[in-house]
Order: C-alpha cells, then sequence, then structure tokens
C-alpha cells in the first residue's frame, strides 16, 4: 500500500543445471513457484507470506496458468513446441486436488473467465491438425470449438491466443513465413491477421 517493495526472499540457481524460477500463482498467504530445469521438467515450491516458510511441496509439477484457486499444470513443460499432457487442479486446504486431464497431447491450456480453452492434438503427436476445446474450470461440460489443420501437409498449426470472443492461431508451413489467422467464435469465420495484430 506504501509503494515501497522489499525483499521477501533470495533464491540461489545451480548455473550448471540451468535452472530457473517464476511464479506460477499467487492465492491467499501462498506464493507459489515452479523451480523449471533446464530440459523443461521442474518442482513446486511454495512461499508463505506470513509465516516466511520457503518448501518444496510437489516434485515434477509446473503451473502452467492459474486464475484464483484454480491451476493448470502438467508434470513438464517441453521447451520446445511438443505437445504434453495437462491438467486442471484446486487449490484446497489438504493441498491439491486434480479435477480433469484435459488431454494426453495439448498445448497452450488457457483462462478465459470461467472457462479454460486448450489445443489437443491427434495422439500420435503429429501436430498437422489441432483441435480447440473449452470446458468450465471445474473441467465440467468440455466441447470442441473449432478444428483446423496446416495448408501446409509437413506445416504445423498452433494455438496462440484466446479472448471471449475469438481465437487466434498460427499456421507454420515449412519453407515459408508463419500466417496468422483469427476464428471469430459468434460468427465461426475464420480472417487472416497481421503479425503485429496477432502478438499485442
Amino acid at each position: 500500500k506504501s509503494g515501497k517493495t522489499r525483499v521477501l526472499k533470495t533464491l540461489k540457481l545451480d548455473m550448471d543445471e540451468d535452472t530457473s524460477y517464476n511464479i506460477g500463482n499467487v492465492y491467499g498467504s501462498t506464493i507459489y513457484l515452479n523451480l523449471v530445469r533446464g530440459a523443461g521438467d521442474g518442482d513446486l515450491y511454495t512461499y508463505n507470506l506470513k509465516t516466511g516458510k520457503f518448501a518444496r511441496v510437489r516434485k515434477n509439477f509446473v503451473i502452467l496458468n492459474a486464475s484464483g484457486k484454480y491451476l493448470i499444470a502438467a508434470n513438464y513443460q517441453p521447451t520446445d513446441i511438443s505437445p504434453f499432457p495437462s491438467y486442471i487442479y484446486k487449490i484446497t486446504s489438504k493441498g491439491f486436488q486434480k479435477i480433469k486431464k484435459l488431454g494426453q497431447n495439448t498445448t497452450q491450456a488457457q483462462f478465459v473467465g470461467d472457462k479454460v480453452y486448450y489445443a489437443k492434438f491427434p495422439n500420435d503427436g503429429n501436430i498437422n491438425e489441432m483441435s480447440v476445446w473449452v470446458c468450465d474450470v471445474t473441467g465440467k461440460n468440455a466441447k470442441t470449438v473449432f478444428r483446423v489443420a496446416a495448408q501446409d501437409a509437413n506445416g504445423y498449426v498452433m494455438l496462440e491466443t484466446v479472448d471471449k470472443n475469438s481465437i487466434v492461431y498460427v499456421d507454420v508451413p515449412v519453407d515459408g513465413d508463419p500466417v496468422y489467422y483469427r476464428f471469430d467464435m459468434k460468427t465461426e469465420k475464420t480472417t487472416q491477421i497481421p503479425e503485429p495484430e496477432a502478438l499485442k
């Protein structure tokens, strides 16, 4: 409230293992910190603002996104564009309650209001085809919003961002520049958009 800053805790990093910390969530009096190692795997730590206690609470657990007591988490986060398993969890007085597995091959799961949007890819790991799904934060009422395939048979498609009205995705050919599109969820029409608009 005063506008002043203070150091809560100084964390040491192992440069040989290419480690880094990032804040996954702040809920109540707890800061949730991901300790991520070079290959994308990591552990979850908490820092209690009231007691100053810092502790590892879960191994092989990374928070990717958060909204209040709800989390999107994974056992690891690849450093490339490979799809991976992701889940919805809820913070409880006993720890973390697994709500729903979003899929085995997913990316870019994100909260939009009281919904979760995420991209799913075929079980063979092919990223040439993508379906975008939505469900409640409780994991219920999951359904497909739309499906798309890369125009280049050897290229790939990836979800970028979602808001309450539209979905932005990118289509990347093997040789050539990425092309960005916006899918309007009301009209169900897809429009090509310039890169600066897609990335703003």
